[in-house]
């Protein structure tokens, strides 16, 4: 919102006169329940100065190539997702940032086609003239989710500030989860381990995920790369997602709150189909996250 909208919300009179209750009150109506997603490259000082030169145009490349497979195969939770759309709910840090999305899934699903990109660059192939300057490049993850407000392109509130925290006390390379999006797939889908099990036909039951899929009830053929069509039973998986396992790391303490943290570590396969190599399209399995569960650094 610009100033005009946001003295629709709270006029200079309210702002001067009203007790601080009512005010508090009024306040809540600009905020929105967001995902913020955090990335951080791992050590990126640690590289060469024309490398860390380097990074941010390669971290942007690959972050546009991430929004297109988003659109293109993941139309359910991506469909008006655009490179304008991911520039304003984007906050540049230089070596990363913190990625504005709706749900923890949209994070999530965000953060596995990242993943995929990354790990197509660290095969050389893609871009092999950078590659040789940079190496190999490694991102580590933090996923919050909480309450902000955008005013003049910009985004603010204390869910930024705990996710800034948790990549700021990892040193390993890492997916990190604070316990409200633990919490989010507890509630909404019995825990995100349960995605080993679900498909599009169980998500689309969910209240909180129903206004995604308004297009797939129309055109089915609109799916996800990630997640099948329908669900297995209990014991079966059928999913491009091999592994999930989320463990309690630690806990830390953010302006007198104590939040719990979890260590997430999936696999995922992923088939590519290139230009270059239609009939024979490049297949590899990403690991996000690392299994290390060793304590923060406080």
């Amino acid at each position: 919102m610009d100033i005009k909208e946001f003295e629709k919300v709270l006029t200079k009179e309210e702002i001067l006169n009203l007790p601080f209750e009512e005010l508090n009150a009024k306040c809540k109506n600009i905020y929105q329940s967001k995902v913020i997603l955090g990335i951080d490259i791992y050590k990126y000082s640690k590289y060469a100065l024309v490398a860390q030169t380097l990074i941010p145009y390669i971290f942007h490349k690959i972050i546009y190539s991430v929004i297109d497979d988003l659109n293109k195969y993941e139309p359910i939770f991506f469909a008006d997702y655009s490179k304008i759309n991911f520039e304003s709910n984007f906050i540049n840090t230089g070596d990363g940032g913190y990625i504005i999305l709706d749900t923890p899934l949209h994070g999530l699903l965000f953060s596995i086609y990242l993943s995929s990109r990354l790990k197509t660059y660290n095969t050389g192939k893609l871009s092999p003239k950078e590659y040789k300057i940079t190496g190999e490049i490694t991102y580590r993850y933090a996923m919050c989710l909480g309450e902000l407000f955008n005013f003049e392109d910009n985004w603010f509130g204390p869910a930024i500030i705990t996710c800034s925290r948790i990549l700021s006390v990892d040193k390993l390379n890492r997916f990190l989860l604070e316990e409200n999006v633990k919490e989010w797939f507890e509630q909404n889908i019995n825990g995100i381990e349960t995605l080993l099990s679900l498909g599009l036909n169980n998500l689309k039951e969910k209240s909180i995920l129903k206004i995604y899929f308004k297009d797939y009830n129309q055109d089915p053929r609109k799916g996800s790369l990630i997640i099948p069509p329908k669900g297995n039973d209990p014991g079966l998986i059928n999913s491009n997602i091999i592994n999930i396992k989320l463990s309690k790391i630690d806990t830390i303490e953010i302006k007198n709150d104590k939040i719990s943290i979890y260590n997430l570590h999936l696999q995922v396969y992923i088939v590519r189909v290139t230009f270059q190599n239609v009939k024979d399209p490049e297949k590899y399995v990403i690991s996000i996250g690392n299994l290390n569960v060793t304590g923060l650094s406080k």
